[in-house]
């Protein structure tokens, strides 16, 4: 069944290695899969079946980010070879830029996200994305533009509520946090990193309800 599974998804990400692998990948490795060691595995030998596959790179990546792994350096070098390999590919691209940027290189996770957003200008996860990397770096104007831009192009993509949210809590814009942490919480509730900003929000607003 694992190995139909994997066939199946690389069908898929072969037909839309855009936008449905930002969704598809980083959930099939860490929660399809009780043990990501053993997902590992199988993902090692597709890599050696397919050495050309940057979307098998770059899913091997996601996964060695795992905590449960913490392949931290070894996931980055898998990120630059999908890379080399598909320097057109924006999901590639825009995966290597989040994970540089999370390692402390935002200069470079930046420039990336840039590259990126070049390549594909009406991808709405992707603008959000580089928004919150904007948002990390303190470039919250840019940041701000790129979640505008990311709610108009993908209206039910809740990072993009959530990650603007958080930053008009740290600007102390408390009123129109809420407003977007409500929508974030409302597309999916189970996303804590919106309820937990939205806690903030309400607390900055002195909504104790």
């Amino acid at each position: 069944r694992e190995d139909k599974a994997l066939e199946l998804c690389h069908v898929a990400r072969d037909r839309d290695p855009d936008v449905g692998a930002s969704y598809l990948l980083p959930g099939f490795g860490q929660e399809t899969w009780a043990d990501p060691r053993h997902y590992l595995t199988l993902l090692d030998r597709e890599v050696k079946r397919r050495p050309g596959s940057a979307l098998l790179y770059a899913e091997r990546a996601e996964l060695k980010r795992d905590p449960r792994l913490c392949l931290y350096t070894e996931a980055l070098e898998d990120y630059a070879q999908a890379a080399r390999l598909a320097p057109k590919a924006a999901w590639v691209l825009a995966v290597l830029a989040r994970a540089l940027n999370k390692a402390g290189d935002a200069r470079t996770g930046l420039a990336e996200f840039d590259r990126a957003a070049a390549l594909a200008p009406h991808s709405g996860w992707l603008r959000a994305w580089r928004g919150a990397a904007l948002a990390r770096a303190g470039e919250a104007e840019r940041a701000l533009a790129d979640f505008a831009e990311a709610a108009r192009l993908m209206p039910w993509y809740p990072f993009t509520y959530a990650w603007r949210g958080a930053l008009l809590v740290r600007a102390k814009r408390y009123e129109e946090a809420a407003s977007d942490l409500d929508v974030a919480v409302a597309l999916d509730p189970h996303y804590s990193f919106s309820r937990y900003e939205r806690c903030k929000a309400r607390l900055g607003r002195r909504d104790y309800e």
